[in-house]
């Protein structure tokens, strides 16, 4: 009996084996399908793995009738979608035939979807103005991905103008947009897509987009000399009729390179996005990562100003944009370049704070077309920027500017300047293009290879090539690491930075002034490794412990980033050892350092809420908005005095995600050029 039980229990053990390989089979094997027509049905569906034959596909107004707009909606989840070897033309005729929307030719909206490897032309003129505008692909939902996407897209008005007629706001001619992808929704990502862009509009925007990676992205727009715009005057093209009067109230002049396009890849400050079905409207736009992308002939390469959180950008390359790279409060710019052929390589346009850039400026690919004298522009306060140079050419009449107007062709009216203070910068200068400090420049302290011109106050210039004079520090001022006073087993590296560090190596700082006291460190450090420790200690190598700093893997010696840490019990003039521990081999890399001291008092907290800022709701689980705090910087500390997060307000009622802080009591400072606040801020 127990013989027979064994054989049925084994049988049976066998069939539903059986079965559940079938069903496993039928439900997870990859589907092809033949035509567009039989592709549409899974669009919503969930859990399919779907391959479209390999082909050319057409889709023109003999046809457009079969489709919907969005073209191609994919609603479902957890979807694969294999169009290897696959194209669609989408025929620019078909952008006016849905009537008076605009159209789109992909959007997913729901989740968890991974779709790649198509290519998607549009065939027709690039004078073929959509009815509204056009898009090509938008993502919405959570966790997608679209992979090896060759996209080139064609059809706007006007087009071979840039944006001298008008941006949509406000036009003299009004344009008809055509961009290639949207990027919003949670954590969202582009990889390895490629763009060829011949149509006014970005080539990719974030709009309330949560934690979004794009990465490997190659995207080529068109540029146009302002003398060959010109030259249509009596031609009877749209900018001839105009008069070439632009937006900006002047008559086009010549000597300008402007791209046809808008921006290479944008934030936003916000907008509104589908998440499980259901809008979400005025979402803040928070954590961007961009890397490994190149951007070529856009009008500014990678500009992240307007977006909040942590921004990350990194060995990414900028050519021929009449900006580089735009960026806004904390962001780091790691091991990028970018040439100035047309424009300024970079650009902090607002009052930011909290921004370390490292970015290689590299020789012109092309003749300078230049109608600017300025190859970057600094404004805001305490941020670090270090230029690099490979270029051989040096103009002495380009130079890197610190605050003060920002020249060129969309500031030449007085209405249209740009006219920032700058104030606690750290700028390394390791090029040879000379620096221009404005009358509004207080407080920087200059590391450079060019020569300065100094209308500011209070500016520190060091010449790259002085040797290290060490001692005298102001504790709160950013104090390059490698002029110490002694070392052991320490080399100086990567551009005057200290490395080659071993665990038990130690640099000395003499006679450093802390005032009154601090109670917190910012270091800036890289490492390839898994780092290791900064022991901070007064008076000696084994003196009393003020603190230590952790070091981890920032990707490679020189790609710097922030770490902070807690300081006790130190006040008035003191000598300062970094010790160095940590494992084996090199541990990291040290670039600057600087101490700061926070003190809160009741005087600083807000009772009266009328007419001040205030959050709610406060304690805050997930996310929370402060009110009437709009142009201003929200920093939150911890209460150590640390801060651990910072974002722009740039409205009376920003939404600001603090889902990452740990349960715990902070302060929350918004602080303008004229003013502060500060409240007390629980996070449950």
């Amino acid at each position: 009996m127990k013989t027979k039980l064994t054989f049925i229990n084994n049988d049976k053990v066998k069939v539903l084996y059986i079965v559940f390989m079938f069903f496993t089979m039928v439900c997870f094997s990859q589907t092809t399908v033949n035509s567009l027509q039989e592709l549409l049905p899974y669009l919503d569906d969930d859990n399919v793995d779907i391959k479209l034959t390999p082909g050319v596909y057409t889709i023109d107004n003999s046809n457009i009738a079969n489709f919907t707009n969005p073209i191609f909606l994919f609603e479902g989840n957890d979807n694969s979608f294999d169009f290897t070897g696959v194209t669609i033309n989408f025929a620019t005729e078909i952008f006016s035939s849905f009537g008076n929307v605009s159209v789109e030719k992909m959007a997913i909206v729901g989740n968890e979807n991974v779709i790649t490897n198509l290519t998607m032309v549009d065939v027709g003129s690039v004078y073929d103005r959509p009815y509204r505008g056009a898009l090509g692909i938008r993502m919405d939902g959570e966790d997608n991905k679209i992979e090896g996407i060759t996209m080139t897209v064609k059809g706007s008005e006007p087009y071979g103008y840039g944006d001298m007629f008008g941006k949509g706001v406000g036009y003299i001619i009004k344009p008809f947009k055509h961009a290639a992808i949207q990027l919003r929704g949670n954590r969202n990502h582009i990889k390895d897509c490629d763009i060829i862009h011949r149509a006014y509009g970005h080539g990719i925007f974030m709009q309330g987009s949560y934690d979004a990676l794009i990465e490997g992205v190659t995207m080529e727009g068109e540029v146009r000399t302002t003398d060959d715009m010109l030259a249509e005057t009596g031609t009877g093209t749209a900018g001839d009729l105009q008069g070439f009067i632009t937006i900006l109230g002047y008559k086009l002049p010549a000597g300008y390179m402007l791209s046809l396009q808008e921006d290479g890849i944008r934030a936003y400050n916000s907008g509104d996005s589908y998440i499980n079905g259901v809008l979400e409207e005025d979402r803040r736009t928070t954590n961007i990562t961009v890397r490994d992308c190149t951007v070529k002939n856009m009008r500014n390469g990678v500009t992240l100003a307007l977006s909040a959180g942590d921004v990350q950008i990194e060995r990414c390359t900028v050519l021929g944009c009449e900006t580089g790279y735009s960026v806004g409060a904390s962001t780091n710019i790691v091991d990028c370049s970018g040439d100035i052929i047309y424009g300024e390589i970079y650009i902090n346009p607002y009052s930011r704070s909290g921004i370390n850039a490292d970015i290689e400026i590299l020789p012109g690919s092309d003749d300078y077309y230049y109608g600017s004298t300025s190859i970057a522009y600094l404004a805001g306060a305490n941020n670090n920027i270090t230029f690099r140079n490979s270029e051989t050419s040096i103009d002495e009449n380009l130079h890197i500017t610190a605050g003060g107007v920002r020249d060129g062709l969309r500031y030449k009216s007085e209405e249209n300047e740009i006219d920032y203070d700058a104030s606690g910068h750290n700028l390394n200068n390791y090029s040879d293009f000379p620096v221009l400090l404005s009358s509004k420049s207080s407080d920087n302290n200059i590391v450079t290879c060019g020569t300065v011109i100094d209308n500011g106050t209070n500016n520190s210039i060091i010449d790259c090539n002085t040797p290290n004079i060490c001692g005298n520090y102001n504790a709160f001022t950013t104090i390059q690491a490698e002029v110490f006073c002694s070392q052991s087993g320490i080399q100086t590296a990567n551009s005057n930075a200290v490395g080659y560090i071993n665990t038990g190596d130690w640099v000395k700082y003499e006679n450093i002034d802390f005032g009154s006291g601090v109670n917190s460190i910012e270091i800036s450090a890289g490492t390839k490794t898994s780092g290791g420790n900064i022991e901070i200690r007064a008076g000696s190598v084994s003196g009393n412990l003020l603190g230590t700093v952790e070091i981890t893997n920032t990707g490679s010696f020189t790609s710097w980033q922030t770490f902070k840490g807690s300081i006790n019990g130190i006040s008035g003039a003191q000598d300062v050892y970094f010790v160095f521990t940590g494992g084996d081999g090199y541990l990291f890399d040290v670039n600057w350092f600087k101490f700061s001291s926070t003190s809160l008092s009741i005087s600083d907290f807000n009772t009266d809420i009328s007419n001040k800022p205030f959050i709610y709701p406060n304690p805050v689980s997930s996310t929370t908005t402060i009110q009437k705090a709009n142009n201003s910087t929200l920093s939150i500390y911890d209460i150590n005095g640390n801060i651990v997060f910072t974002q722009v307000l740039l409205s009376d009622k920003d939404v600001v995600d603090l889902s990452r802080l740990a349960t715990g009591i902070y302060f929350a400072e918004a602080k303008t050029a004229s003013s502060r606040l500060v409240m007390k801020l629980v996070k449950e």
